[in-house]
């Protein structure tokens, strides 16, 4: 009689199981505690009406309580990541390129970062802003929170065009070629250096596991979503996994970003993206917000469109200084089940 009412539990407790559904998210509705830079599937959470995941790592935080000294003499150093990992917790240490130019590249803690000193920053989850979720697409749009990182857009030399005197840029190749019969253009998003950085982003933030979650798509370069390039080259359709928002999905009401509310267009910068050199400005309140690429060419071959520190489009000149400035907010595509 007791191994019957055992075996009845037993199939009523393995029913009640096997019913729960299967969900790509865990699910919070409030800020979450923080989890661990092992987290392996996007963690859900709700702040008002907006949707958030935590998904992947990457230096973020300034450590302030523990020295460059201490982790480089104790900790464990990581070639495939660069990566030290001290105390159960992983640094990545850098020497300090920050842009002075109109601004005072201030830390979170108010600490001023100083050119060529050695900085830790904690290897924290990346936080993205679900941008997409009321509109019922066939994937979860996922947008960086921050600015994490810096990067030049593309490397480009000038030749004068003789027929109308029009300076055209055009991109160099590996060995420093001109790609003048092709007419890759300067501001090509294929060609880009920006576009292999966020590759080589992709490898170093995300576990296996995070990358079963990402989408790998066909990004249509000739399609609306690139409607502002005013100067284009012949864009081919791309593969990507990691990619940054065009001008014109920056502009798309259907994401709440509108002319009117530009403020939700403004991307803060981490401790990290400060110490890179992204030129930022604290333009509401104490938090600083800085400089982000979009991936659409603008009004010349030389220059592409940007997220300026008041949430503006402008554009940037990539043969000037400031293409070293401006950092990247990725965004990625994620499955839903």
């Amino acid at each position: 009689m007791k191994k019957a009412k055992l075996l009845l539990l037993t199939i009523l407790i393995l029913t009640v199981v096997l019913a729960l559904p299967l969900t790509a998210c865990k699910k919070k509705k409030a800020n979450p505690d923080p989890v661990t830079p092992e987290e392996t599937i996007p963690y859900e959470f709700v702040e008002g009406s907006t949707v958030y995941i935590t998904m992947g790592k990457y230096p973020q935080k300034l450590e302030t309580e523990v020295t460059v000294e201490d982790i480089k003499a104790n900790g464990t150093y990581s070639e495939s990541t660069g990566y030290y990992k001290y105390n159960d917790k992983e640094y990545k240490i850098i020497s300090a390129n920050p842009c002075t130019q109109d601004m005072t590249p201030t830390f979170s803690n108010g600490e001023v970062a100083v050119q060529g000193k050695e900085y830790a920053f904690i290897v924290e989850p990346i936080v993205w802003k679900i941008i997409n979720k009321a509109l019922k697409e066939e994937y979860y749009l996922a947008y960086s929170d921050y600015i994490l990182d810096t990067s030049i857009y593309q490397y480009q030399s000038k030749i004068g065009n003789t027929t109308t005197g029009v300076i055209i840029y055009y991109l160099k190749d590996s060995e420093g070629n001109l790609q003048k019969d092709k007419e890759i253009y300067a501001n090509n998003w294929e060609y880009s250096v920006l576009r292999t950085n966020l590759h080589n982003f992709y490898n170093v933030a995300f576990s296996d596991a995070n990358k079963s979650a990402i989408q790998t798509f066909t990004m249509k370069n000739s399609s609306p979503n690139n409607s502002n390039n005013y100067f284009p080259s012949h864009q081919n359709d791309t593969q990507e996994q990691v990619f940054i928002l065009s001008s014109s999905e920056a502009q798309n009401s259907r994401y709440g970003y509108t002319t009117e509310d530009k403020d939700r267009r403004l991307r803060k910068v981490t401790d990290f993206a400060i110490a890179k050199g992204v030129f930022c400005l604290a333009t509401k309140g104490t938090d600083y917000y800085g400089w982000a690429w979009t991936r659409t060419a603008g009004t010349t071959s030389n220059n592409v469109h940007i997220i300026d520190t008041q949430g503006n489009l402008d554009v940037t000149y990539l043969n000037d200084d400031s293409n070293l400035k401006v950092g990247y907010a990725p965004a990625v595509r994620l499955n839903i089940i």
